[in-house]
């Protein structure tokens, strides 16, 4: 199997478990940096600030998961499967949304 399908089942495995984590987080009554943190890249910057990981960690292996399925799905289209002009609409879509993500983060 080449590397980079397995770095996108990876990818895939990390949102699935961000997924899981998020649920399970749902269960138990948030801290006061988790009430005071909000939605969005905002909310996620200031938990990292907080040193809250554990109310982080889900959005974070989402986000992440679903980047990576996004850019290293996109490479093994244009490697791996021959698509070469799909797989780069789609890495600048997923470099799109990175970069996107980056702004909101830099400006909250």
């Amino acid at each position: 199997m080449h590397p980079l399908v397995l770095l996108t089942l990876a990818s895939l495995l990390a949102l699935l478990f961000g997924i899981a984590a998020n649920v399970l987080a749902k269960s138990r009554a948030p801290s006061e940096a988790e009430r005071r943190a909000g939605r969005g890249v905002a909310g996620l910057k200031h938990l990292l600030q907080a040193g809250e990981w554990r109310a982080a960690a889900p959005a974070l292996l989402i986000t992440l998961g679903l980047l990576g399925v996004m850019v290293f799905g996109a490479l093994t289209l244009a490697v791996v499967g021959g698509q070469v002009v799909t797989g780069i609409l789609m890495l600048a879509v997923a470099l799109f949304a990175a970069a996107r993500i980056a702004r909101d983060y830099a400006r909250a």
